[in-house]
């Protein structure tokens, strides 16, 4: 739901981007034939009703102007809105545009009546810009020409008649084409949209999985390295301790060639799920750094606080190795360095993964499956 949600959002987006220009050349071109048509009439006795037509295209251009600048101004938010509401103004600017011509048919000259009708169809020429969302084009275009071509077919006038005709047919000939062709330019851009979509997925999946050990789905070194520089900048800033876990599995090779790679990879895994769950979700990161290399940054974490948790891991992953729902031939013990420094003037976080893999190499020299804290 959220996604089709989204789609209609992001087609309703570019179909307003695409309105948006047709919305303010409208504008400009509704007051431009307003006053051409006003000009044609000064000082006949259909003055008074051009003036009428002159104050309601300034009205619109106003009002028209003021949409698009909103819709600018605001960042192009909620689009759908803004589509409804430019078309309700299309829809308004042609119906006073078939009022003029079908006041035209009854009260201006065949000379002026011809100049009204000549911008109109310029007016509806121009309209094509708004194509990328037909309902909009249609709003002008349909009750423009329809309320003039009534204007034709009642009036007395010679040649009228067949110009109502012509009107009609043309009005209805537009609504069909317009229509057929705005599908098809709507389903483009819904297809363009969607593959929009899909792509930025793609984008983030792949990035995810830059980001990602694919043998256990923790973090891989990449991520690893650009969160501890991201964590120990933030630690430096508030003065704040950081830890850093180094986990390694004991006498890795021999496991895997005792029990093989099936072993192995069962092993690993039973090793990051207890890492993975060991981490806060919202703060804490794990990783793996190497074949048998494990780590867990803890920000805001101090050395005894991190030494616990490091105890607590190393025990649930001895003791969780030995039950039969591991999956595991033979039970998997690591040994864990802990660092943790105040980050204030202690050079770069590189130093916190130096103290780290010190604590570790003690660990694994004073006899392997325990936890070893930097000096």
């Amino acid at each position: 739901m959220s996604e089709a949600y989204e789609l209609n959002d992001r087609v309703a987006a570019a179909e307003a981007d695409a309105l948006l220009p047709a919305v303010a050349l409208g504008a400009v071109a509704g007051l431009a034939g307003a006053v051409l048509i006003a000009a044609t009439m000064v000082g006949t006795a259909a003055g008074a009703a051009a003036q009428i037509v002159v104050a309601v295209a300034v009205l619109l251009f106003g009002v028209q102007l003021i949409a698009f600048a909103t819709y600018r101004t605001r960042g192009h938010r909620r689009p759908a809105a803004w589509l409804r509401g430019a078309t309700a103004l299309t829809l308004l600017s042609g119906l006073a545009w078939g009022t003029m011509l079908f006041w035209g048919t009854r009260a201006a000259t065949d000379p002026q009546l011809l100049v009204a009708t000549a911008v109109a169809l310029g007016a509806m020429m121009l309209g094509a810009a708004s194509l990328r969302y037909w309902p909009a084009h249609l709003a002008f275009h349909v009750p423009a020409s329809a309320v003039a071509a009534a204007g034709f077919l009642t009036s007395d006038r010679s040649g009228h008649l067949q110009v109502g005709i012509a009107a009609a047919v043309l009005c209805g000939a537009v609504a069909i084409a317009v229509r057929r062709f705005g599908n098809g330019m709507a389903l483009t851009a819904q297809l363009s949209a969607e593959n929009d979509r899909l792509a930025a997925e793609l984008r983030e999946q792949a990035m995810e999985l830059n980001r990602t050990d694919p043998s256990t789905g923790l973090a891989n070194r990449r991520a690893f390295d650009e969160r501890l520089d991201l964590y120990w900048a933030m630690a430096a800033r508030t003065d704040r301790p950081i830890a850093l876990l180094v986990i390694e599995i004991d006498d890795f090779d021999v496991y895997g060639k005792d029990f093989g790679p099936a072993a192995i990879d069962r092993c690993l895994q039973a090793v990051a799920d207890v890492l993975a769950s060991s981490a806060r979700e919202a703060t804490d990161l794990a990783a793996r750094l190497g074949v048998r290399v494990f780590a867990l940054i803890l920000p805001d974490t101090r050395g005894d606080a991190a030494a616990l948790v490091a105890e607590r891991i190393r025990t649930t992953i001895a003791s969780f190795t030995h039950e039969p729902t591991a999956d595991l031939p033979a039970p998997v013990t690591v040994s864990i360095g802990v660092a943790a420094m105040d980050p204030a003037g202690a050079g770069p976080a590189a130093a916190l993964l130096e103290q780290a893999d010190g604590a570790l190499d003690r660990a694994k020299k004073a006899g392997r499956n325990r936890v070893a804290a930097s000096n």
